[in-house]
């Protein structure tokens, strides 16, 4: 039996609550963030959920990554010189995640890290608290960059990797997120928008000039293989994909058009998803992948896990018990 789970993703402007079960992904409601009736819709909802697993996915604009080079410890004193810097780059934030990338080879032999963090969660915070006063239980935290390795693992692609995923447009603006790959491992990440009005000329130059800066970024960072083409997977609408081929390419680069629809039956999610498109196919594999430990670990959203672990444990042992008690007695007749 597949065990029901519920999804809150989260970007700037919206909350898309996702019901995934076995038999698939589908969108339970959408909220905007910044008004205060789809507010009061959702603290009416939220009691639907009660007892059923939660995870939260994050899509936010505020979210940062920094590689830094750090003396090689281990044990206790890693952890402390992992949570001053975090500490440094994110003050006051409870959303901070670090990962290992590698040992340099040559002089201190540093390690460098990844290290994320998001320093504003404002705009979500009235949403967890609901979710938190209600006390439905969150099992993890995650963010969209971080798991992006795993929407294009059915493609073949480099071991570096631009990928270019457009969201939902609104507001006249497309606003899509450019993540550097190396060894699927996160090296760059950057989420903007451009203006959809104009002519498909003027919407193919926007798109080349962010793709042509995160290239020029790479490449002053000595991040790139020398001698080789970039390749950049883009994850974009008909309109952009058309308007792209009809310019040339950005230089030292080599893009490679991945239609949704073929992404989704790769992941042999065709019949499964009520209302494919990125956002949705990123909350269909978290559902299947949620084993994997939390990015990011807020304290409230913790202690109200760990609150209904302990419930969940007394039940247990309340109903051992009561077992053995009955054993014992039937025993004795």
């Amino acid at each position: 039996m597949n065990k029901q789970k519920i999804i809150f993703q989260f970007t700037d402007k919206t909350l898309t609550v996702y019901q995934w079960s076995g038999d698939g992904l589908q969108t339970d409601s959408v909220y905007y963030l910044n008004n205060p009736e789809d507010l009061a819709l959702f603290t009416k909802a939220i009691s639907s959920w009660i007892g059923i697993t939660g995870y939260v996915l994050l899509n936010l604009s505020s979210e940062e990554y920094n590689e830094e080079p750090l003396p090689h410890v281990i044990g206790k004193d890693r952890k402390l010189l992992l949570e001053r810097k975090l500490g440094k780059l994110y003050p006051n934030s409870e959303y901070t995640h670090y990962k290992l990338l590698k040992r340099e080879k040559t002089g201190r032999k540093d390690d460098i890290y990844l290290l994320s963090g998001i320093a504003d969660t404002a705009i979500i915070e009235p949403y967890l608290d609901i979710i938190n006063g209600q006390q439905v239980e969150i099992s993890g935290v995650y963010s969209t960059p971080l798991i992006i390795h795993e929407i294009i693992k059915p493609l073949k692609h480099s071991s570096q990797v631009l990928v270019v995923a457009a969201g939902k447009p609104a507001d006249n603006r497309l606003p899509f997120r450019q993540t550097f790959l190396n060894d699927k491992l996160i090296h760059f990440n950057r989420l903007t928008s451009i203006v959809t009005s104009g002519e498909p000329d003027d919407l193919a130059t926007k798109f080349n000039r962010e793709i042509q800066r995160t290239w020029q970024y790479l490449q002053n960072r000595q991040e790139l293989k020398p001698g080789v083409d970039l390749e950049v997977i883009l994850i974009v609408p008909d309109n952009v994909e058309a308007a792209l081929k009809s310019q040339a390419q950005v230089p030292h680069c080599e893009y490679v058009f991945a239609k949704l629809e073929e992404l989704v039956k790769l992941h042999q999610a065709e019949y499964k998803i009520e209302q494919p498109n990125f956002s949705s196919l990123t909350a269909f594999l978290l559902g299947k992948t949620v084993h994997k430990t939390s990015h990011y670990k807020p304290k409230k959203l913790a202690f109200v896990r760990l609150h209904q672990q302990v419930k969940r444990y007394l039940l247990a042992a309340s109903i051992i018990l009561a077992i053995v008690t009955f054993g014992i007695t039937g025993s004795n007749l």
